[in-house]
C-alpha cells in the first residue's frame, strides 16, 4: 500500500497554492518526493508571508498550479492521501484541480485524528505541539517540505503504535464517523450528543462561542455540519476553530411548546447569550417560561465551563 503524505502553503483567504510537498511512502520508506513552489497568481497577504517566508517575489517565476498538475497527479495515482488537517489540504488541492475541470479523488488519512486515537493524552495536536513532544526534528516548519517531512516521521510513530493497523482501516472507511468529525472533536463528546430536541453551540480554540443553532436531532445535525455544503466559509472556519462541542439541551419535549415554536426560544436564548457571554450586543430577558428555559441552559453552561 502507498500512501502520499502531503503539506500545502497557500495564499491565505483566497487558498490558492503557494508551496506543496509530496512524499510516496510505502509503508516503510520514502520511495519519491515532489516539492515546488506555485505562483498563485494573486496578492500573498503581509502575514502569510510572516509566517512561511513566501511572497509574491518568492514565486514570481514558480511554475502556475497547470503546469505541475499532471506531476501531483501521477505521484498521488493509487495511494492514500495523507495530511495533518487532511481536509484542508485535500480540498485545496482538489479546488486548484476543479479549477481546471480535472476531477481529484482520493482515500484519506488524517494524522490529527490518527494521533488522537492511537497517541492520547497530549493536551494540543498541532504539528508543532507533537514534533515537540515526540522529540520529532521539524526543519523549517510552515513551509511545505518541512511540515510534510516532519509528518513523514510521525506517520511512522503511528503506525508503529499497537492496533495501528485496524485504526488506520476504520479510518478509511467511508462510513465511519471518525473520518468526518472535525480534528478537535473526540468522538467521545459526539457519542454524548442526544439524539433530541435542542440547542447548541461550537466554541473556538480560545472558549468563544462562534456558532449556536437549533435541531430536532442534536447529534444528527452537528455531524451534518462537517459532511455537507462545504463550499460555506463558515463551514470551513468551524472545522478549522473548533475545540470544545459543549452543547446546551434544552429540552423542550418537557415543555408545552410545539416544534413550530422553537425559532421563538431560540431567538431568546441567542439574547441571553448576548448578555451573559457577550457573543452579541445586549438585551435584558424577562418572562417565567423563558427562564425556564434559560435555568436549563446556565446549569448545562456551567457544566461545560
Amino acid at each position: 500500500m502507498f500512501y502520499t503524505i502531503i503539506d500545502v502553503e497557500t495564499s491565505g483567504r483566497t487558498n490558492r497554492i503557494t508551496e506543496i510537498s509530496v512524499f510516496k511512502y510505502n509503508g516503510d520508506t520514502v520511495v519519491d518526493e515532489f516539492t515546488s513552489l506555485v505562483n498563485p497568481n494573486c496578492y500573498i497577504p503581509d502575514h502569510i508571508t510572516a509566517l512561511t517566508g513566501i511572497d509574491n517575489g518568492t514565486v514570481a517565476n514558480a511554475p502556475d498550479f497547470q503546469d505541475i498538475a499532471q506531476q501531483i497527479l501521477d505521484i498521488t495515482e493509487d495511494a492514500i492521501f495523507v495530511a495533518h488537517n487532511v481536509n484542508f489540504d485535500y480540498n485545496v488541492i482538489r479546488n486548484e484541480f476543479k479549477s481546471l475541470n480535472i476531477e481529484f479523488n482520493r482515500k484519506k488519512l488524517c494524522t490529527v485524528r490518527l494521533s488522537r486515537k492511537l497517541l492520547p493524552g497530549h493536551k494540543s495536536y498541532s504539528l508543532g505541539k507533537l514534533c515537540k513532544d515526540l522529540n520529532i526534528n521539524a526543519n523549517g516548519r510552515h513551509r511545505a517540505r518541512g511540515d510534510a517531512e516532519a509528518t513523514v516521521i510521525l506517520f511512522q510513530k503511528l503506525q508503529a503504535q499497537e492496533k495501528s493497523r485496524e485504526v488506520f482501516s476504520a479510518f478509511l472507511n467511508k462510513n465511519s464517523k471518525e473520518a468526518t468529525l472535525p480534528p478537535n472533536l473526540p468522538k467521545e463528546i459526539f457519542n454524548a450528543i442526544p439524539n433530541s430536541i435542542g440547542i447548541y453551540y461550537f466554541k473556538n480554540k480560545k472558549g468563544e462561542i462562534i456558532y449556536v443553532g437549533k435541531a430536532k436531532d442534536l447529534k444528527k445535525r452537528v455531524l451534518s455540519t462537517f459532511i455537507v455544503n462545504h463550499k460555506k466559509a463558515w463551514i470551513w472556519f468551524v472545522k478549522q476553530q473548533i475545540s470544545i462541542s459543549n452543547y446546551l439541551v434544552v429540552n423542550l419535549l418537557h415543555c408545552s411548546w410545539k416544534m413550530q415554536q422553537l425559532n421563538t426560544t431560540f431567538h431568546y436564548i441567542i439574547k441571553w447569550l448576548n448578555v451573559h457571554l457577550k457573543v452579541f450586543p445586549y438585551l435584558v430577558i424577562k418572562t417565567e417560561t423563558i427562564l425556564y428555559i434559560l435555568l436549563l441552559t446556565t446549569v448545562k453552561l456551567l457544566q461545560n465551563q
